[in-house]
């Protein structure tokens, strides 16, 4: 009996090590699989995405940050994190639930905004924020499932790959995507306005800012009893070849809010009657996802240049213009955080 006793003592410390070794690599396989997908959203928006698709909630975090500067640390925190998680899990592990958690409440938000993309690629890739819940909640689940706070042990740390990886993961960011801002028009210099034809800004940057309301910790004016010509929109267009005693409406054909504004106005006899120019924001691939269909009818259209990232701003904002002079801009049901803001109110 007791050579039996024994035996069965010997089987269960051989076991031991053989489980623990299992938890071990199920461990860090959950949490190398959710880097790797951490990896790919990160690279997606990085090669192929812009500010302007960042949620809103992550836009209007620490405002005073420049925006663009602001999604290239978004995306080194990203790459970084993804590049932890491939070589050292028990580091990484932590960062990705907070991570994840993130994620999953800037999803719920979305959700309940009803928000049609959930902005995690940049606005390369359209998802919606149910689609993303699903996957990253079951990231989330598969890395704490796995209890990688007592599965994952100490080793010996490869400073060789860990260094390197890092670096890349802070400096892509800033060489991939160049945030160069359109210089200030001469009037906006706090100088004499010396009178020069307009050009379009050469080269084009990579993005372009537009927010009727301005921002005033990030140094940006607002619109209201400002030339047009001196605003951000007309940096890329000439509006002295468009009407300036009109009602000017920034739009795009893919956002279901401008599709109910300009309805509503083709359809009211009142506001039917104003001329409006309709400043049309280019995106990609936007024919299949046009939303507008209806126009009012008495307008001019004009088309924004076409820029690498496109434009940072929601729509639709409407603006009252006369004789040149921005008097009033009105944020529509689509423009999520912004406080309405005009001459005399």
């Amino acid at each position: 009996m007791q050579a039996m006793k024994a035996s069965a003592t010997s089987a269960r410390r051989v076991s031991a090590p053989h489980s623990s070794a299992a938890r071990t690599r199920l461990a860090q396989t959950a949490v190398r699989i959710a880097g790797l997908w951490v990896l790919s959203v990160s690279l997606i928006k990085l090669f192929q995405g812009s500010p302007s698709d960042l949620p809103i909630m992550v836009q209007n975090f620490w405002p005073s940050m420049d925006l663009g500067l602001k999604f290239q640390l978004t995306v080194a925190i990203e790459l970084s994190t993804a590049f932890l998680a491939l070589l050292r899990p028990r580091w990484a592990w932590p960062l990705l639930a907070g991570m994840f958690g993130l994620f999953i409440l800037i999803l719920a938000i979305l959700i309940s905004a009803g928000a049609s993309s959930c902005g995690c690629f940049g606005g390369a890739i359209t998802m919606k924020p149910s689609t993303m819940l699903l996957i990253d909640s079951a990231c989330l689940l598969a890395i704490l499932a796995t209890q990688p706070w007592s599965a994952l042990k100490p080793t010996p740390i490869r400073w060789v790959l860990v260094v390197p990886a890092l670096a890349v993961a802070w400096i892509a960011p800033f060489l991939v995507f160049k945030n160069v801002q359109v210089p200030l028009q001469p009037s906006d210099a706090n100088s004499p306005a010396v009178p020069v034809a307009w050009q379009l800004p050469n080269p084009l940057p990579q993005y372009h800012v537009l927010n009727p309301n301005g921002n005033v910790s990030r140094k940006e004016p607002s619109w209201v009893g400002r030339p047009l010509k001196d605003t951000a929109l007309g940096r890329m267009i000439d509006v002295e070849l468009l009407p300036l005693d009109a009602t000017w409406i920034l739009y795009r054909i893919t956002c279901e809010h401008c599709a109910k504004e300009l309805s509503e106005i083709a359809n009211d006899p009142v506001r039917a009657a104003k001329l409006y120019v309709l400043v049309r924001i280019p995106e990609e691939n936007e024919e299949a996802a046009r939303q507008v269909h209806t126009f009012p009818p008495m307008f001019e259209e004009v088309i924004l240049p076409t820029l690498p990232k496109g434009y940072v701003g929601q729509t639709p904002w409407t603006l009252e213009v006369a004789a040149g002079l921005v008097t009033k801009v009105i944020p529509g049901e689509g423009v999520q955080g912004e406080v309405q803001e005009a001459a005399g109110q």
